[in-house]
């Protein structure tokens, strides 16, 4: 599966990050899930709004992120 257009040139992290924008300025970053250790490969977002991460470590694995209730 190739990335869209607009994400074919960008660095390739280990871990996704959260932006937060003012206007169409990036005003301030933060990556996330950096203690997991291992590659994050996929990130898709669940019909609940939940988040899957699959990873590349040697077991490969797919986590859920809940929003804390």
């Amino acid at each position: 599966m190739q990335p869209p257009n607009h994400c074919a040139n960008l660095p390739r992290h280990r871990a996704p990050w959260r932006l937060r924008l003012d206007g169409g300025t990036v005003a301030a970053r933060e990556a996330l899930f950096t203690g997991l250790n291992e590659r994050i490969r996929d990130v898709r977002q669940a019909p609940d709004g939940s988040i899957d991460l699959g990873t590349d470590g040697a077991a490969g694995r797919i986590q859920r992120v809940q929003r804390a209730a």
